[in-house]
Protein backbone atom coordinates (compact mmCIF):
# COMPACT_ATOMS: atom_id res chain seq x y z
CA UNK A 1 0.00 0.00 0.00
CA UNK A 2 1.61 3.35 -0.94
CA UNK A 3 1.99 6.19 1.77
CA UNK A 4 -0.03 8.19 0.36
CA UNK A 5 -3.11 5.74 -0.15
CA UNK A 6 -2.06 4.91 4.12
CA UNK A 7 -2.47 8.23 5.18
CA UNK A 8 -5.63 8.45 2.68
CA UNK A 9 -7.54 5.72 5.10
CA UNK A 10 -5.79 7.33 8.26
CA UNK A 11 -7.36 10.65 7.66
CA UNK A 12 -10.87 9.19 6.45
CA UNK A 13 -10.92 7.54 10.09
CA UNK A 14 -9.39 10.32 11.71
CA UNK A 15 -12.29 12.70 10.40
CA UNK A 16 -15.34 10.54 9.43
CA UNK A 17 -15.45 8.62 12.86
CA UNK A 18 -17.75 6.24 11.64
CA UNK A 19 -20.19 8.62 10.03
CA UNK A 20 -19.27 8.71 6.20
CA UNK A 21 -22.03 7.29 4.17
CA UNK A 22 -21.14 7.81 0.88
CA UNK A 23 -18.88 10.32 -0.74
CA UNK A 24 -20.75 12.48 -1.99
CA UNK A 25 -20.55 14.34 1.20
CA UNK A 26 -16.65 14.46 0.77
CA UNK A 27 -15.53 17.23 -1.38
CA UNK A 28 -12.94 16.45 -4.01
CA UNK A 29 -11.22 19.01 -3.69
CA UNK A 30 -10.84 18.15 -0.14
CA UNK A 31 -9.19 14.71 -1.12
CA UNK A 32 -6.45 16.04 -2.42
CA UNK A 33 -5.84 18.51 0.39
CA UNK A 34 -5.52 15.51 2.77
CA UNK A 35 -3.34 13.67 0.33
CA UNK A 36 -0.68 16.15 1.35
CA UNK A 37 -0.54 15.29 5.20
CA UNK A 38 2.17 12.94 5.84
CA UNK A 39 1.16 11.20 9.42
CA UNK A 40 4.76 10.28 10.06
CA UNK A 41 6.06 14.35 10.05
CA UNK A 42 2.89 16.29 10.67
CA UNK A 43 2.58 18.97 13.47
CA UNK A 44 0.63 17.99 16.50
CA UNK A 45 0.69 21.38 18.11
CA UNK A 46 -0.71 22.65 14.70
CA UNK A 47 -3.53 19.88 14.35
CA UNK A 48 -7.01 21.14 14.30
CA UNK A 49 -10.43 19.79 14.29
CA UNK A 50 -13.45 21.18 13.84
CA UNK A 51 -17.31 20.54 13.68
CA UNK A 52 -20.55 22.61 12.04
CA UNK A 53 -23.63 21.63 14.31
CA UNK A 54 -27.18 23.32 13.94
CA UNK A 55 -27.73 25.95 16.33
CA UNK A 56 -30.49 23.23 18.85
CA UNK A 57 -27.20 21.15 19.68
CA UNK A 58 -24.04 21.61 21.47
CA UNK A 59 -21.14 19.80 21.46
CA UNK A 60 -19.43 18.96 24.47
CA UNK A 61 -16.57 16.71 25.51
CA UNK A 62 -14.99 15.44 22.37
CA UNK A 63 -12.17 12.80 21.87
CA UNK A 64 -10.31 11.71 19.58
CA UNK A 65 -9.48 7.90 19.38
CA UNK A 66 -6.49 6.00 18.61
CA UNK A 67 -6.51 2.28 17.92
CA UNK A 68 -3.28 0.25 16.74
CA UNK A 69 -3.06 -2.91 15.61
CA UNK A 70 0.33 -4.48 15.28
CA UNK A 71 1.43 -8.10 14.28
CA UNK A 72 2.79 -9.81 17.47
CA UNK A 73 1.93 -7.19 19.89
CA UNK A 74 -1.47 -6.50 21.89
CA UNK A 75 -4.07 -3.94 20.25
CA UNK A 76 -3.89 -1.10 21.50
CA UNK A 77 -6.68 1.70 22.05
CA UNK A 78 -6.08 5.74 23.10
CA UNK A 79 -8.55 7.83 24.03
CA UNK A 80 -7.26 11.55 23.76
CA UNK A 81 -9.92 14.77 25.18
CA UNK A 82 -9.86 17.81 23.25
CA UNK A 83 -9.20 20.49 23.89
CA UNK A 84 -12.11 23.31 22.22
CA UNK A 85 -11.01 26.42 20.54
CA UNK A 86 -12.75 29.59 21.50
CA UNK A 87 -10.23 32.64 20.08
CA UNK A 88 -12.20 34.74 17.49
CA UNK A 89 -8.83 34.66 15.44
CA UNK A 90 -9.15 30.19 15.20
CA UNK A 91 -12.92 30.56 14.42
CA UNK A 92 -12.58 33.10 11.46
CA UNK A 93 -10.26 30.63 9.91
CA UNK A 94 -14.02 28.57 9.53
CA UNK A 95 -15.58 32.20 8.78
CA UNK A 96 -16.12 30.48 5.19
CA UNK A 97 -17.96 27.60 6.21
CA UNK A 98 -20.76 29.78 8.59
CA UNK A 99 -24.65 28.97 8.18
CA UNK A 100 -27.60 30.54 9.28
CA UNK A 101 -28.64 28.50 12.26
CA UNK A 102 -25.45 26.99 13.05
CA UNK A 103 -22.52 26.74 15.47
CA UNK A 104 -19.01 26.09 14.82
CA UNK A 105 -16.92 24.44 17.15
CA UNK A 106 -12.52 24.15 16.68
CA UNK A 107 -10.53 21.64 18.83
CA UNK A 108 -6.57 21.27 19.62
CA UNK A 109 -5.37 18.51 21.49
CA UNK A 110 -3.84 19.60 24.76
CA UNK A 111 -0.18 19.32 25.47
CA UNK A 112 -0.35 16.70 27.87
CA UNK A 113 -2.14 13.93 24.98
CA UNK A 114 0.34 15.24 22.39
CA UNK A 115 2.88 13.88 24.04
CA UNK A 116 0.92 10.64 24.63
CA UNK A 117 0.23 10.82 21.06
CA UNK A 118 3.74 11.54 19.75
CA UNK A 119 4.63 8.46 21.93
CA UNK A 120 2.16 6.30 19.44
CA UNK A 121 3.30 7.58 16.62
CA UNK A 122 7.06 6.43 17.61
CA UNK A 123 5.58 2.90 18.52
CA UNK A 124 4.45 2.79 15.16
CA UNK A 125 6.70 3.86 13.08
CA UNK A 126 9.27 1.80 15.17
CA UNK A 127 6.86 -1.30 14.06
CA UNK A 128 6.85 0.49 9.81
CA UNK A 129 10.84 -0.08 10.39
CA UNK A 130 10.54 -3.50 11.93
CA UNK A 131 8.26 -4.63 8.88
CA UNK A 132 5.16 -5.60 10.99
CA UNK A 133 2.28 -5.36 9.71
CA UNK A 134 -0.82 -3.46 11.65
CA UNK A 135 -3.05 -0.84 11.05
CA UNK A 136 -3.52 2.81 12.37
CA UNK A 137 -7.32 4.22 13.36
CA UNK A 138 -7.97 7.81 14.15
CA UNK A 139 -11.68 8.70 15.09
CA UNK A 140 -12.75 11.45 16.11
CA UNK A 141 -15.62 10.93 18.86
CA UNK A 142 -17.98 13.99 18.67
CA UNK A 143 -20.52 14.05 21.86
CA UNK A 144 -23.60 16.57 21.35
CA UNK A 145 -26.56 17.26 23.79
CA UNK A 146 -29.87 18.82 22.58
CA UNK A 147 -30.65 22.53 23.80
CA UNK A 148 -34.50 22.15 24.24
CA UNK A 149 -36.06 19.45 21.76
CA UNK A 150 -33.96 16.02 21.19
CA UNK A 151 -33.23 15.09 17.82
CA UNK A 152 -36.27 13.54 15.52
CA UNK A 153 -34.94 12.26 12.24
CA UNK A 154 -32.83 14.60 11.19
CA UNK A 155 -29.37 15.93 12.55
CA UNK A 156 -27.17 17.51 9.48
CA UNK A 157 -23.33 18.28 10.28
CA UNK A 158 -20.18 18.61 8.44
CA UNK A 159 -16.52 18.33 9.95
CA UNK A 160 -13.12 19.97 8.89
CA UNK A 161 -9.69 19.36 9.17
CA UNK A 162 -6.54 21.96 9.79
CA UNK A 163 -2.96 20.27 9.75
CA UNK A 164 0.63 22.16 9.46
CA UNK A 165 0.41 20.92 5.85
CA UNK A 166 -3.23 21.93 4.90
CA UNK A 167 -2.62 25.25 7.41
CA UNK A 168 -6.67 25.88 6.62
CA UNK A 169 -9.41 24.26 7.70
CA UNK A 170 -10.59 21.94 4.96
CA UNK A 171 -14.17 20.14 4.60
CA UNK A 172 -13.80 16.44 5.71
CA UNK A 173 -17.48 15.72 5.71
CA UNK A 174 -20.32 18.23 4.39
CA UNK A 175 -23.76 18.12 5.29
CA UNK A 176 -24.22 14.23 6.41
CA UNK A 177 -27.19 13.77 8.15
CA UNK A 178 -26.20 11.34 11.45
CA UNK A 179 -29.63 9.59 10.90
CA UNK A 180 -28.44 8.11 7.50
CA UNK A 181 -25.94 5.93 8.99
CA UNK A 182 -27.47 2.75 11.17
CA UNK A 183 -25.06 2.38 13.35
CA UNK A 184 -25.11 6.01 14.69
CA UNK A 185 -29.16 6.22 15.00
CA UNK A 186 -29.16 4.89 18.51
CA UNK A 187 -26.68 7.16 19.52
CA UNK A 188 -28.41 10.20 18.13
CA UNK A 189 -31.68 8.89 20.01
CA UNK A 190 -30.11 8.68 23.59
CA UNK A 191 -28.58 11.86 23.40
CA UNK A 192 -29.18 13.69 26.74
CA UNK A 193 -30.36 17.63 27.25
CA UNK A 194 -28.01 20.36 28.00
Amino acid sequence: MTNALRLFRILYAALLGGFLAGCSHVPVTSLLAMSRINFETTDLVALRAALRIPSAYQARENRMVVEIKQEGRPDLREEFPLERLTSPAELALLGAERRGGTELVAYKLPEAAIQKFEAIRARSLEAKAEKRKGSLTIKLEPDFCYVSEPPKDSLVFSTYLRTSETKQYVPVLVDLDGFSRKDFVEKIRAMQKC
